[in-house]
Parts: C-alpha cells; structure tokens; sequence
C-alpha cells in the first residue's frame, strides 16, 4: 500500500488512504503489458505500444452515458420540484 500512496502523490493525486486504495483496486487491463487506471476525475492509461485508442473511446463513451445521466437526474428533480 505504501508504494501506491507514493505513487499517487508523485502523480499530484490526493493522499488519502481509503481514496487511494479504491482507486488503485480498480483497475483494467487487456494485454500482458497494459493497464487502465480510471477515477471520477481522469484516468491514467499505459502501454508500452501507445495503443490507446479502444481505451480513449470507451472512456469517451462513459463520459457520454455520464453526462447523460445526470442531464435526466436534472430534469427529474425539476419536474418532482413541481409536485
């Protein structure tokens, strides 16, 4: 644990513990030698072939879905705000 805190914080990532941990835990990986690392607020991709590509795209896709989410979620507590 104590080489992610470190890692994280080298990275300008918060510090926190628990925070880090979660985000460290989820992590994807397709290849031998790739890895996925995503948060609310960005994600860190490596590859030592720079193929990130399908990564950025399915990334992009979430952000969408994301963004759409909470435009229905708005729109929702609107309407309820008028019963």
């Amino acid at each position: 644990m104590k080489s992610r805190t470190m890692w994280a914080a080298a990275c300008g990532f918060a510090t926190r513990g628990e925070e880090v941990h979660a985000t460290l835990q989820s992590n994807i990986t397709y290849g031998k030698d790739d890895l996925t690392i995503v948060d609310w607020d960005g994600a860190v991709l490596f590859d030592p072939h720079a193929d990130f590509g399908a990564n950025i795209e399915l990334i992009q896709i979430a952000n969408f879905q994301l963004l759409r989410a909470c435009t229905f979620d708005r729109a929702l507590d609107v309407r309820l705000g008028h019963i």
